[in-house]
Order: structure tokens, then C-alpha cells, then sequence
């Protein structure tokens, strides 16, 4: 896949398939994860979200959007205020901070020009989110928006697994 194919996938209307996912057990023990198919405007399948939340700190999820083949093409991450994160030394050219701390995007349109230079993979420039984007259901509609990705009404409202559906050892948190 080339930069103009994802630029067409950003460009189509879009929308998310079926029901909001369930949370599983990641690959890693200390998070969850779930993945939402994303549809294309003729009813195919262009890609998809992946939301990954770690168990110790559920209010810092992170929703990847990947197209065909896995390729990761923009994350929207909800860290917690005071975890700081560096740009690349040139962010000022795209309009960006030396750093951003908490709740940040690594957008398309501010990675294009590096993924084009150097692979698929890594998005290295960040850009802070709005201060009233703080929780995923908020976060996700605000993606939507940003990525010409519809959200119907019955898909609203999808959040971090509950509390009471972690595993009794997370609850407990080891006491």
C-alpha cells in the first residue's frame, strides 16, 4: 500500500460495522483489547479500529486505525496528563510542539510526509487533543470526525471494559 491509497481511505466515507466489539485479553497480560471493522462507502471492508486499554490505568486507552494489510495510519492515544512525549526535532515545520503531555493524536496528515520517507509502522508526530476530549466515548466520536468515520447512535457510548468485568486478581489489585 502507498500514501495516495491511504489518502483515498481517509478521503471515502466510512462507517463502523455491527455493534460496538467486546474487550478480550490482549497478547500482553497487563491489557485488554477489542477491534472494530471499519466499512468502506461500497460495503467493504477498509480497515478497522483497534482500542488497546491497560488493566492497571483504564483511563488511558489508545484507538489505532489501521487499513488493509494491518498497516497502522493514525492512533489517537488518551494519556493521562503529565505523561510527556517528544516530537521529532522538526515538529515545528508541521505546526507542532517540542512535546505534547497527555491526551494526543498521531494524526495522517502530520505523519504523511515521514511515513512516505521511511516506511509504514511508526507515527512519530503527535499533536495534543482538545481539553475536552478526556474519555473514549468523547475520544471516539472526535475521531470519527477527524477521519470522515460515521458513528451510528447504537454504536455510541463504547468504553473501557467495566470494572466488573476485569478478572478478580485486576480488581483486587493485588490486596
Amino acid at each position: 500500500m502507498d500514501t495516495s491509497a491511504v489518502d483515498a481511505f481517509f478521503a471515502d466515507s466510512k462507517s463502523l460495522r455491527g455493534p460496538p466489539p467486546e474487550w478480550q485479553q490482549s497478547s500482553r497480560p497487563a491489557e485488554y483489547e477489542a477491534t472494530w471493522t471499519i466499512e468502506g462507502s461500497i460495503g467493504d471492508v477498509a480497515g478497522a479500529l483497534r482500542f488497546k486499554c491497560p488493566k492497571a490505568y483504564r483511563s488511558a486507552p489508545s484507538v489505532s486505525v489501521v487499513v488493509q494489510g494491518g498497516l497502522l495510519v493514525y492512533r489517537l492515544d488518551l494519556d493521562a496528563p503529565g505523561i510527556r512525549h517528544n516530537n521529532l526535532p522538526d515538529a515545528h515545520r508541521y505546526g507542532l510542539p517540542p512535546f505534547v503531555d497527555g491526551p494526543h493524536i498521531h494524526g495522517w496528515e502530520d505523519n504523511r510526509s515521514w511515513v512516505a520517507a521511511n516506511r509504514f509502522g511508526e507515527l512519530p508526530y503527535r499533536r495534543p487533543l482538545p481539553p475536552q476530549v478526556r474519555r473514549l466515548p468523547q475520544a471516539l466520536l472526535w475521531l470519527g470526525d477527524a477521519i470522515n468515520l460515521k458513528i451510528g447512535h447504537d454504536q455510541r457510548g463504547f468504553d473501557v471494559p467495566a470494572q466488573s468485568e476485569l478478572p478478580l486478581q485486576v480488581k483486587n489489585n493485588g490486596l
